[in-house]
């Protein structure tokens, strides 16, 4: 989907695949921070794409860096992986 380290790109928002991918429903959201990844709730979507549009944009800290993926299944059933390292 998208690689997001080193020079931020435009914001997410900006993105069309992106936003067509978070519309979608069914869509599910894997957090990747630390050893154990989980699958990150409705409620706690909004926050985390938060971090991931401030770090687009410049505005996160030192050294931080996303990395998003996409998975589909035979089923056409999609997956977003976000990656977070600091």
């Amino acid at each position: 989907m998208e690689f997001l380290a080193g020079k931020a790109p435009a914001p997410l928002a900006r993105n069309p695949a992106l936003r067509r991918l978070l519309k979608r429903s069914g869509l599910r959201v894997i957090h990747a921070h630390g050893p154990h990844p989980r699958e990150v709730s409705d409620q706690e979507r909004h926050s985390l794409l938060e971090r991931v549009n401030r770090f687009a944009v410049g505005e996160a800290p030192p050294h931080s860096a996303f990395w998003l993926a996409e998975f589909r299944n035979e089923d056409r059933q999609i997956m977003l992986v976000i990656e977070e390292a600091c």
